[in-house]
């Protein structure tokens, strides 16, 4: 097959791959936008990153294969192009048509995961076969380069069917709970539309404190200029006062004993006034700093670890710590993960422990 030819051929495979993919992200999307915490949205989670990567290997592939086209084929190779957009555009919005479909099915929160997950398997076959069709006809054209793509992105898609299938038993049970026996689980409020919400509202609430501490430093900051210069004037008054007082004594030894009486009680509130100032300039100064240390303490109190080892834990090693833990210790841990962490796992823990220690 000239070479031409198999690029072509090859190219077409990658866009029905790449089509897939972008199907693919869509539902992913909207399904755990619509499931609550736990192994299955993490694996949901997870395969979404992992497929917006397949998505980005495959175009960079197709753009390689595009970039040593002999110009006599351009015109081919754009149509060719052309469909495989067509197809990926169509994949996307199939996905973004069927997301409100998928919310409707179902009796319960419980069924409607079940079948999420049965629709995911379904997809996870079809990529399987498409990047076992791309291997093959690029091994069968030479291409090693596009063969080995596919082998890699068929394996990751091999590991998330067999992890679906795990999952699937779960649902399963939790359809039989909810639906007969009258035990359901499922909960709205910890799916990932809501924790998304709750995480945007934390985002805002630290904006706010970050800018309500910018204020204050800025305040603090005034007030002890504010200080230094009443402290400057002060002295600057003293050493005019001073001034005076040795010209009225050059005046003559009679107007001395004259007005000694009045200098020298000019000159003492003079300076009374004067080391007032200077005393409540150095007291608003030291208020003004004794505010931001406070503040400071208190910054730095709530950047403390609940425990030391903390940043070094990973999620289930907090979460283990979490069940023997006061609820003291529990609130300390909501407020550092919301602060620094955003730990939707632990944050999750945290609230579960604060509730039954309340």
């Amino acid at each position: 097959m000239p070479a031409t030819q198999a690029d072509t051929k090859v190219s077409q495979y990658l866009n029905e791959a790449q089509a897939t993919e972008q199907a693919l992200i869509q539902t992913l999307r909207a399904h755990i936008a619509m499931t609550p915490a736990g192994s299955y949205r993490e694996a949901l989670e997870e395969h979404l990153t992992e497929t917006r990567e397949h998505s980005r290997l495959v175009q960079d592939r197709l753009g390689s294969i595009a970039s040593g086209v002999n110009l006599a084929r351009v015109a081919v190779w754009t149509a060719e192009l052309g469909i495989g957009l067509a197809e990926s555009v169509t994949g996307r919005m199939l996905a973004i048509w069927k997301a409100p479909i998928d919310l409707m099915r179902g009796r319960s929160g419980e069924e409607k995961l079940l079948k999420n997950a049965k629709d995911e398997c379904a997809s996870e076959a079809l990529e399987i076969a498409t990047y076992e069709a791309l291997q093959r006809v690029a091994e069968a054209v030479g291409d090693e380069e596009t063969a080995e793509l596919a082998r890699r992105i068929r394996a990751d898609e091999e590991r998330m069917l067999a992890r679906l299938r795990q999952e699937i038993t779960k649902l399963a049970d939790a359809v039989v709970g909810a639906e007969v026996e009258g035990r359901p689980t499922y909960r709205i409020d910890r799916t990932g539309a809501a924790d998304a919400a709750r995480r945007a509202v934390r985002t805002t609430r630290r904006a706010g404190r970050r800018t309500a501490g910018a204020a204050a430093d800025r305040v603090a900051k005034a007030g002890e200029e504010t200080a230094g210069t009443v402290d400057a004037a002060g002295r600057e008054a003293a050493g005019a006062t001073d001034a005076a007082a040795a010209q009225v004594e050059e005046a003559g030894e009679q107007a001395a004993r004259t007005a000694r009486t009045p200098r020298r009680r000019s000159q003492t509130e003079s300076r009374s006034r004067s080391g007032g100032r200077e005393t409540n300039g150095r007291s608003s100064g030291s208020s003004s700093r004794s505010a931001r240390a406070s503040a400071s303490r208190s910054r730095r109190a709530a950047d403390r670890e609940p425990w030391p080892g903390y940043n070094e834990q990973t999620v289930p090693e907090v979460r283990d710590a979490l069940n023997d833990a006061n609820q003291q210790t529990a609130s300390r841990v909501l407020e550092y993960e919301r602060e620094h962490k955003d730990r939707t796992a632990v944050e999750q823990a945290a609230e579960r422990q604060l509730d039954e220690k309340g």
